[in-house]
């Protein structure tokens, strides 16, 4: 499948990565775009892990508690007085 690039910084990144690396134009945008998913997909698989423990946690509370938590309960406990994740 023919891939046309118009857009000049990223031609001149793909032709930088090649002379960085040796590689061929083709041979390191497929490099970098194995990367990039890769990069991705073990970020969504920590952030699925992540919301699983969580779910798991509050479980674990409600049970110990006797009662399902509100969310602004849940909100306090997952963030800080600034928005922040704990």
């Amino acid at each position: 499948m023919p891939l046309t690039i118009e857009n000049e910084e990223t031609c001149r990144l793909l032709i930088e990565l090649g002379e960085l690396t040796g590689a061929s134009p083709e041979e390191a945008l497929a490099t970098a775009l194995r990367l990039a998913v890769e990069e991705e997909q073990t970020r969504q698989s920590v952030v699925r892990r992540l919301m699983t423990d969580a779910g798991k946690s509050l479980a674990e509370i409600e049970e110990a508690i006797g009662r399902r938590l509100t969310q602004q309960e849940v909100d306090d406990w997952m963030y800080d007085e600034v928005g922040l994740p704990r």
